[in-house]
């Protein structure tokens, strides 16, 4: 069930991105992404994403998607780590936490002891 992505730069310097699923569909594109970032995070990639944006912007996009992910479940970490690709060389930063606001008027009052008068003992 693994979606495999790649990237770099090819023999003339043009940058390079693609992915293969699991049934072996090749697709290169200027974004990608695997597992559930299908499904959650390829509408904001679609509308966000540009290939010449700044490496600022990026970072602001993903991290957007990754709050998105991390708010979709409960288990996963508040870390990431990014990666930079340039034809200098590659960059791996350092994890960051992600802030994840759980505040949220609708998180507070859509819980199941609000909506349906449930005392959970």
């Amino acid at each position: 069930m693994n979606t495999i992505l790649f990237g770099g730069f090819d023999n003339q310097g043009k940058k390079y991105l693609a992915s293969v699923d699991m049934y072996g569909t090749f697709i290169e594109s200027d974004f990608a992404v695997g597992g559930i970032g299908k499904h959650y995070c390829k509408v904001i990639l679609t509308k966000e994403a540009d290939p010449e944006m700044s490496e600022e912007k990026a970072r602001e996009v993903l991290t957007k998607c990754l709050k998105v992910l991390f708010a979709g479940d409960s288990r996963a970490t508040d870390k990431a780590q990014f990666c930079t690709i340039t034809g200098r060389g590659v960059t791996i930063e350092e994890p960051v936490t992600i802030k994840i606001e759980w505040e949220y008027k609708a998180f507070i009052e859509r819980t199941n002891e609000k909506l349906y008068s449930i005392k959970l003992s």
